[in-house]
């Protein structure tokens, strides 16, 4: 393992960056927020975005998987742009992972080279199992990239700056793992947001709606993203400056989650629970708990929350395929 990751450590240190090229990608218009969801979207609009894409014709086969991003993209946003729900949901997926590999080129280096000049033999069991396991995760990465270098050719940093207009895109258009990833940017990333202010106005205009459509489609990632933003835990995060921070709401999306709970995730919710009470009236967690049945009954039913007790990297799914 450690020779391994000392020949990842070289191979990335290596590499050098590929040329840039620019595009972005068009929006479309929002559908009017229905349902349960007791938000307080601060600043959130429903009047029309710049403009409003003709929905194509999805029949034309997409390029094969592993067609390098490059010979792609301009394809790719040109069919996004017009309503090919398939073509943006493969152009969010490739930015995505070429996002991850630039970011990973660029940290995994100091990484390994940290870990590789420890000094074994003065190591303890448990530290040198840490080494063993972080050195695992670093060679999957490894793995990763190497696996998706030729779908990144020659992709540069402009490129990989329209990753955040091609993921609204994406939502827009009905891709589950590209709403939780774009609600999520707050907490992740979003390239070339100081050189495009628009964005964070297409964030205010189309979240609540975003939001709305996934929690109707049972998701229990925008649950999660849900109860942190009104619990506040990331003051700064983009979801929680729309929603602001409202104590009975956290409580009701505890609630939910622990109707969908199982296992160790029980205790831990158990407690959560109790905690927030404290803050709530009695009529709060009555109207708590009956919010919280109706919405496991209407999307949730028979799911399990269990897949946020260890939390959850809103971009993960888009690595998946």
């Amino acid at each position: 393992m450690l020779c391994a990751a000392a020949l990842g450590a070289g191979y990335l240190l290596g590499r050098h960056a590929p040329a840039p090229a620019t595009d972005t990608s068009a929006t479309a218009a929002p559908a009017s927020p229905t349902g349960p969801l007791p938000q307080r979207m601060s600043n959130t609009s429903t009047t029309s975005p710049r403009s409003t894409p003709s929905v194509a014709s999805t029949k034309t086969p997409l390029p094969p998987k592993g067609t390098p991003l490059k010979q792609t993209l301009a394809e790719l946003q040109e069919r996004a742009a017009g309503g090919d729900a398939d073509a943006a949901s493969r152009l969010a997926r490739d930015l995505n992972k070429c996002t991850r590999i630039d970011d990973l080129k660029r940290t995994m280096p100091r990484v390994l080279t940290a870990l590789l000049e420890d000094d074994y033999s003065k190591l303890s069991e448990e530290d040198l199992a840490w080494h063993e396991k972080a050195l695992e995760r670093y060679q999957k990465d490894l793995d990763f990239i190497r696996g998706n270098e030729a779908l990144c050719a020659g992709i540069g940093h402009d490129d990989l700056q329209t990753m955040t207009p091609a993921l609204l895109r994406a939502a827009q258009l009905g891709d589950l793992a590209s709403t939780n990833c774009y609600l999520g940017l707050g907490l992740f990333r979003a390239p070339g947001l100081l050189d495009h202010p628009e964005w964070l106005t297409d964030y205010k205009l189309y979240a609540q709606q975003l939001v709305q459509s996934a929690f109707e489609q049972g998701d229990w990632a925008v649950v999660g993203m849900l109860e942190h933003a009104y619990a506040g835990f990331f003051g700064a995060d983009f979801l929680t400056q729309l929603t602001g921070i409202d104590p009975a709401a956290y409580y009701r999306y505890l609630r939910l989650q622990r109707l969908g709970a199982n296992g160790d995730f029980v205790a831990k919710l158990d407690k959560q629970i109790a905690a927030a009470q404290q803050d709530l009236t009695p009529q709060q967690i009555t109207d708590g708990d009956a919010w919280a049945q109706d919405a496991y009954a209407r999307y949730f039913n028979g799911s399990s929350s269990n897949e946020l007790s260890n939390g959850v990297n809103y971009c993960n799914a888009l690595m998946e395929n």
